[in-house]
């Protein structure tokens, strides 16, 4: 029997080690994930046909990397592996929640935001359709890929949780990517799924060159989006100009293009009696 393209690109994934996985299933690949994206960064999106993503340096919590911004010791000698590590690992977040007011309220500023929507399985597929990864315009290596949803911990709790860490320093990244995963409790209500990507160390020194520290990948917007989601606050004329621009210059369908209806609101009836 001749294998499709999905086929293979199925099997590709499941090349990922059960260790590749954190707090996830399988099952859970083809659930929808939602992220929102400034209306600019989704129009080059289409144009440019790349996602990008920050080193994790650059994510804001001031908690996010506790793990790299921590002390280690060995013996006499007390350690950080934060440069070492932190410039060659790339993230991004996405979130199980599909509408949030609280979600919309801290990334669409300007009510002029879109949520996409994908799976995890998709965005798989997208990132390992391209075999390489390409760095500024001249540098390509390889990456290993880690799939998480994040736990919500009190902060107590994660003290207890990195206090009964054991770190193999032979295997600093593995202790990387689960602390990547774990969260303070007060972001509950962002439900995150992460991806990671982690270089090989040898090409930490390229990335550190780079501008921003940012990493793009090559995707196809139509086999990657399953929708695209306006800010239920947004101008219905930026919405329809959008949508139009979207279908006309990008050929994206007009049916997966939405406004949220998080604000509609339809009168309930009350009987008097």
């Amino acid at each position: 029997m001749k294998l499709g393209i999905g086929d293979i690109r199925k099997q590709i994934i499941m090349i990922l080690k059960k260790e590749n996985f954190i707090n996830l299933n399988e099952s859970e690949l083809d659930e929808a994930i939602y992220r929102i994206f400034p209306i600019e960064r989704a129009v080059q999106l289409f144009e440019n046909k790349e996602l990008v993503m920050p080193t994790i340096k650059a994510w804001e919590d001031v908690y996010e990397n506790f793990f790299l911004k921590s002390n280690f010791s060995e013996g006499d000698e007390v350690f950080s592996i934060e440069e070492d590590e932190g410039n060659f690992c790339f993230g991004q977040c996405w979130s199980f929640i599909e509408d949030s007011d609280a979600m919309w309220r801290i990334y669409s500023h300007d009510k002029q935001s879109v949520r996409i929507k994908t799976t995890l399985r998709k965005l798989l597929n997208c990132l390992n359709s391209s075999c390489s990864m390409q760095v500024g315009l001249n540098y390509v290596f390889d990456a290993s890929v880690y799939i998480g949803k994040v736990e919500y911990r009190a902060i107590e709790q994660i003290e207890e949780w990195a206090s009964n860490q054991k770190v193999c320093k032979n295997n600093i990244q593995k202790s990387v990517v689960e602390s990547l995963c774990v969260k303070r409790d007060s972001f509950k209500h962002e439900e995150e799924a992460r991806i990671l990507y982690f270089t090989d160390d040898s090409d930490s020194k390229i990335i550190k060159k780079t501008p921003n520290h940012l990493i793009g990948f090559q995707i196809n917007p139509m086999e990657l989006i399953d929708e695209i989601a306006f800010d239920p606050r947004a101008e219905q004329s930026f919405y329809n100009a959008y949508k139009n621009h979207l279908a006309t210059e990008f050929s994206f369908p007009k049916s997966r293009i939405v406004k949220s209806n998080l604000y509609d609101f339809t009168p309930l009836t009350f009987i008097i009696n």
